[in-house]
């Protein structure tokens, strides 16, 4: 299946955008590099972003503090534009004729996380400080060609929520998986879906009823929601219809955030993910993984609005 990302249409150097879509009242342009939570402090480091309440923290309640049950999942694009460069919009790995003869690349995006440093270290990160909590509990599925891949399984076959040694497994094979081939949103939407339709905790009340935190990850255009390759539409109804269909499983217990990652912007591309991130209600990241190796994933969270529980 044809991938499609990033192009030099649009081009310009970045670092890392936050923004909030809690306290943002419309969409803010990520054109400085400097930008920090919209609404905060814009001064902050970019590659850290600000600690306030959809950071971590809701007044003196950080996640940390957190005792009702948690749920994380990830879901990250695996497709081949993070390994391989790519022309035409993406939509075709670079062959040798697309080369000058010294061996540079003559119309060629570069890959956006060749060694998975920039994915595996966010994630990781993120993990190695929560690990140790038994109220966490975690998911982790890729997608890529047509389909997802869920690393966190119930029974091999349907994503679904485990503890820290099935995270831990999971990263390790997520670390030795070949990224190839395009990046089906739809399908990955499906695949978050349906490991919060298969978590027993969901019918829980009061405090026993978990909150589920959804980080999405990509370099990309949705090789299953698009219309025509020039120029490219995005089926944007279709995507916030299916995370519509998520966040209804359990209102106001559900965010899904978003992260557009790589080394050059597509502003239909990262507008896509921010369009996303308004309708999981979370946040969104805009990285240049040339410059920064990882984002604190804990930007990208919303504590439960409250005391802590």
């Amino acid at each position: 299946m044809k991938h499609f990302m990033w192009t030099e249409r649009g081009w310009r150097s970045r670092h890392v955008c936050y923004l909030s879509w809690v306290t943002a009242a419309s969409l803010v342009a990520c054109s400085n590099p400097n930008y920090g939570f919209s609404g905060s402090d814009l001064s902050q480091s970019p590659a850290k972003g600000t600690d306030q309440s959809s950071g971590g923290s809701t007044g003196t309640c950080t996640l940390q503090d957190v005792t009702i049950p948690v749920r994380v999942m990830f879901a990250v694009d695996a497709s081949g534009s993070n390994r391989l460069p790519t022309v035409d919009q993406g939509t075709e790995i670079c062959s040798d004729s697309d080369y000058l003869t010294d061996g540079n690349p003559l119309h060629c995006s570069p890959p956006t996380d060749p060694q998975k440093t920039f994915r595996r270290n966010s994630i990781t990160q993120f993990f190695n400080s929560y690990q140790g909590k038994t109220n966490f509990s975690w998911g982790f599925e890729i997608f890529a060609g047509d389909s997802l891949r869920p690393l966190i399984t119930a029974d091999g076959r349907w994503p679904n929520f485990g503890n820290s040694a099935a995270m831990v497994a999971a990263i390790r094979r997520f670390s030795g998986n070949t990224d190839q081939g395009g990046t089906p949103y739809l399908a990955a939407l499906a695949g978050i879906k349906q490991a919060i339709e298969n978590d027993p905790g969901l019918p829980q009340t009061g405090a026993a009823a978990p909150v589920y935190f959804v980080v999405f990850m990509s370099d990309g255009y949705p090789s299953d929601a698009i219309n025509g390759t020039s120029p490219v539409t995005v089926d944007l109804a279709a995507l916030k219809s299916a995370i519509t269909g998520i966040l209804a499983l359990a209102p106001a217990r559900i965010t899904l955030s978003t992260v557009y990652y790589g080394t050059i912007n597509d502003p239909v591309a990262a507008s896509t993910l921010q369009t996303m991130a308004k309708a999981g209600l979370g946040q969104f990241a805009n990285v240049d993984t040339g410059s920064i190796s990882s984002i604190s994933v804990n930007d990208l969270i919303k504590v439960p609005v409250g005391d802590c529980k």
